[in-house]
């Protein structure tokens, strides 16, 4: 069974525990604490006003639709992810599927570009899940096939750390000072020890 969160914990407070704390090499890019509710995927399905039959279907397998969506968010975005919730809404049906992150990790500038790609085939992913979750419903062999659209809306932490990398420019101006004196001193130390090596002979 997927472990439920809080409503503080689908918006953004910290889990106790960390799983990942990545030492920071002394030249390395800004990197951002990712933790918590990271975001929320948003999938609709048109279901040709068949809504309230296969609304049912979708809550009376709840947790076989929750588990599935749940490894498909940790094959496509990796370990350090889970979800959430899912919560299935009538009408339209909609899911919302809450995605947060296992403990608290560090993400730097080329991590964030992947992580936003996979984000993004995740949405697609998610949506051929369910079309093929609901054509498996009784009487999908005579239904239309559903279609689904979806979104992904980017949770504060993620939002927070989208704003911070951008405003980060690579090496700055203090990592290449240091860089300039460790290079300095070492050539120093070369051109000290030659000498004494020079005085020796």
């Amino acid at each position: 069974m997927v472990p439920r969160a809080s409503d503080s914990e689908l918006f953004g407070s910290a889990p106790a525990r960390i799983i990942v704390a990545n030492r920071m090499p002394i030249f390395a890019r800004k990197t951002v604490p990712i933790y918590g509710f990271i975001g929320l995927v948003r999938l609709s399905v048109n279901t040709n006003d068949e809504d309230s039959e296969l609304l049912g279907y979708a809550r009376e397998l709840h947790r076989k639709l929750e588990a599935e969506i749940d490894l498909q968010v940790q094959q496509t975005l990796g370990p350090e992810f889970e979800v959430l919730n899912v919560e299935i809404n009538r009408g339209s049906i909609t899911l919302l599927i809450a995605v947060g992150a296992v403990g608290t990790f560090y993400m730097g500038f080329s991590r964030y570009e992947g992580f936003v790609k996979s984000v993004n085939l995740l949405v697609s992913q998610l949506r051929g899940l369910l079309q093929r979750f609901f054509g498996q419903a009784p009487g999908g062999a005579t239904r239309p096939p559903v279609s689904v659209t979806g979104s992904w809306q980017p949770g504060p932490v993620v939002i927070a750390a989208n704003q911070t990398l951008d405003a980060s420019s690579g090496i700055d101006s203090c990592q290449i000072v240091l860089a300039y004196l460790l290079l300095s001193h070492a050539a120093l130390l070369g051109v000290l020890i030659w000498l004494v090596i020079r005085h020796l002979r």
